[in-house]
């Protein structure tokens, strides 16, 4: 049968403008989501007891699968004799749709290129160190982000760590779904409270307390860190490091750790996180820099204060992501979560 009509070639639609229309509608779909379901666990997940991560671990415990929505393993591209892989670098966090919060020391030395991992970096099977390439090589193209453009803060050097913040823009948004959700940023006038507990998370190297075993199986790990109070960290960080008073504020950090409970290699670019008294989780720090023994009780972890950069995030992502405009109360993490 015949059309009713003759089809205008102005408003027939090409296989290529169609893609880009639905890169478009997915783009301001995943924004809408990231702005209204920020910092919350869609799935129903998250009720075991949080394990041990980072320099010392007394127990192999690991994090639920998809636990953590927002949790992203950054992979640095190497060129060798027998082809090209990637290695577990860093890590960071979802925070638009286009957007991923790391540490600037994550991505200011970076030759080849990062590619950003979410959702099936969760669901590792437990391997050797020596497997780990084989096993990120392995994984699901589709959960694999190219990076477009990092930006590492202006003021960022290599020493003492000042300023380790960056961001991430992606070629292209982020799907998200029950398992991949970005973290809520808190207001640059957020209370922190310095006896709090917050909550590490990361792939890094762990080992097992009393031996010199290092574990580096690619499971996500958690655990429970005290916030320690800015006059205490700065005393026992002072000797170390030969920063005291306003050189030591312009670091801008929040310490937290104890001993057993801290972050390690590999971990950094991870968040700090608290959970508000509405069940939201806020990302108030990113893992910057420790003390390499494990003396975390001494020398607790440092991590870039999220609050004193939220003009900077707003400027750089050219107002797609934005800190929370009202403080909210934020809660001490329990031991059941």
């Amino acid at each position: 049968s015949r059309l009713p009509f003759k089809p205008s070639t102005l408003n027939r639609l090409t296989s290529s403008s169609m893609q880009q229309l639905l890169l478009l509608l997915l783009y301001f779909a995943s924004a809408a989501l990231a702005s209204s379901n920020c910092g919350i666990r869609l799935s129903n997940r998250g009720r075991g007891i949080l394990g041990h991560l980072g320099r010392v671990s007394s127990r192999n415990e690991v994090s639920t699968t998809g636990k953590w929505p927002w949790q992203i393993m950054l992979r640095e591209k190497q060129y060798r004799d027998n082809g090209t892989s990637f290695i577990n670098m860093c890590g960071g966090t979802i925070i638009g749709a286009q957007w991923i919060l790391t540490a600037a020391h994550c991505v200011r030395y970076s030759q080849n290129g990062i590619d950003v991992t979410v959702k099936d970096a969760f669901v590792f099977a437990e391997v050797t160190s020596m497997e780990m390439d084989n096993v990120v090589d392995s994984m699901i193209d589709n959960h694999v982000y190219r990076m477009r453009d990092a930006f590492p803060h202006d003021n960022y050097t290599n020493k003492e760590y000042p300023h380790d913040i960056a961001l991430i823009k992606l070629e292209n948004p982020i799907e998200f779904d029950r398992s991949v959700s970005p973290i809520c940023l808190p207001n640059s006038a957020q209370d922190i409270p310095s006896d709090g507990q917050a909550v590490v998370i990361g792939f890094g190297q762990s080992s097992i307390r009393g031996t010199n075993e290092a574990i580096r199986d690619g499971n996500l790990r958690e655990t429970i860190v005290p916030i320690v109070g800015e006059h205490i960290c700065e005393a026992r960080w002072t000797n170390l490091l030969d920063i005291t008073g306003e050189k030591w504020r312009e670091n801008r950090v929040i310490c937290a750790g104890a001993y057993g409970h801290d972050t390690g290699s590999g971990d950094s670019g991870g968040p700090l996180m608290m959970k508000s008294s509405d069940g939201r989780w806020f990302q108030i720090g990113v893992t910057s820099f420790g003390n390499p023994s494990t003396e975390a009780d001494l020398f607790p972890g440092l991590y870039t204060d999220v609050r004193e950069y939220c003009d900077w995030i707003n400027d750089t992502t050219k107002g797609e992501v934005k800190c929370q405009e009202k403080e909210v109360k934020l809660r001490d993490v329990e031991i059941k979560i």
